[in-house]
């Protein structure tokens, strides 16, 4: 190596620039920003009784998207062209049922914790509803044991085996169906099965919403 080279390359040590930290923290910061983005608001749907049912919503949202009726204080629903009636329920607050003239718009901002879809109870129904629903899911609806106690004035009238089924969608949604409860002993064919479309979790847990009535 010859003089001239020498100093060539102390030059360049000299006044090269000590490596930066910067460049590397921005792309670790944006990768972090991006591996923090709430996933949960993503919209969760499903597609039943010929219409597409979406999560999460607002009471408002879901009027327009599905073009609920009203009737006051607080009751959302429609009847679809089957006949099967539905209404959403939401997480409510004091004083939501207070007043019998508020207006639809009201309670718009309520979210939804789930739809409830009525039919009128016939043979094989609840059958027939567990494999539509096991269909959407790709998997069998599991079967959930409940005694069901109906209380008046203090005292049991009479105690009732209730089981509904339930089931997670690809989108975890849940879905359940059972025989609706009775505050008279009901046989397996009668009353109405309720099948239930859960995107949000009710003020108790899904769970105690469909042992209640």
């Amino acid at each position: 190596m010859n003089l001239i080279t020498a100093i060539f390359l102390q030059k360049n040590v000299v006044r090269q620039q000590p490596f930066s930290l910067k460049p590397l923290l921005f792309v670790v910061g944006l990768s972090l920003s991006m591996a923090c983005v709430d996933t949960k608001s993503a919209p969760k749907k499903l597609y039943y009784e010929g219409r597409e049912w979406t999560f999460p919503v607002t009471i408002g949202e879901a009027t327009r998207q599905q073009k609920l009726q009203f009737q006051a204080p607080g009751h959302y629903y429609t009847r679809l062209p089957s006949g099967v009636t539905v209404r959403l329920e939401f997480i409510y607050e004091t004083g939501d049922y207070d007043s019998e003239q508020q207006p639809e718009s009201a309670l718009y901002g309520r979210r939804v914790t789930n739809y409830l879809f009525t039919y009128p109870n016939r043979k094989g129904l609840i059958d027939s509803l567990k494999q539509v629903l096991a269909g959407q899911i790709k998997r069998p609806m599991m079967a959930v044991a409940d005694t069901q106690r109906i209380v008046v004035e203090g005292k049991t009238i009479f105690k009732q085996s209730i089981a509904y089924w339930r089931g997670l969608s690809p989108d975890s949604l849940v879905l359940a169906v059972r025989q609706a409860p009775s505050f008279k002993p009901q046989k397996e064919h009668e009353g109405q099965v309720e099948v239930f479309i859960f995107g949000d979790t009710p003020r108790n847990g899904i769970d105690a919403r469909l042992r209640a009535f």
